[in-house]
């Protein structure tokens, strides 16, 4: 009697893991299509979350300041262009907010780029997850040339 209890939990846990697997795997697909895709994958509102940069070979992380955290950017479609815009925020109490408007941007497989005033910009980034990316790109930190990492979360 024993044997068949085990036996028939058993095949009920067997039966609820390929179940989740399947959900999962469904979930994956959808995911590398969206990233298959970077105008699609980009398109939304992201969150500034954390800023990282090298030291070395050691990655750091850079905390951001309050206003920092309030940082986004969006990315839209009208027509067949796309669009981004940045937000930003500062002062003492971040109440002092500005933004690039509306910016025609060009996105391809791991850069975007776009007209800043008159100097053409190529932002390169990395898909970190389904809703995680990052911008790297060069700064003077700290005396030195370092290679930054802005990571976006969607919202």
């Amino acid at each position: 009697m024993k044997k068949i209890i085990y036996f028939l939990l058993y095949c009920i846990l067997l039966e609820s893991c390929q179940s989740q697997k399947k959900a999962a795997s469904a979930e994956d697909k959808n995911f590398e299509q969206r990233a298959s895709d970077p105008k699609k994958y980009l398109l939304g509102n992201w969150i500034l979350i954390e800023r990282n940069y090298w030291d070395g070979n050691i990655k750091k992380n850079y905390l951001l300041h309050d206003c920092e955290k309030k940082y986004t950017l969006n990315f839209i479609k009208e027509k067949e262009e796309f669009f981004l815009t940045k937000n930003y925020v500062g002062g003492k109490n971040c109440d002092i907010k500005s933004n690039s408007g509306r910016i025609l941007v060009s996105i391809h497989e791991g850069f975007f780029s776009y007209l800043d005033v008159d100097l053409k910009r190529n932002e390169r980034y990395e898909i970190i997850s389904e809703n995680k990316f990052s911008i790297i790109y060069n700064e003077i930190l700290e005396g030195k040339v370092r290679e930054i990492e802005d990571v976006y979360k969607r919202f």
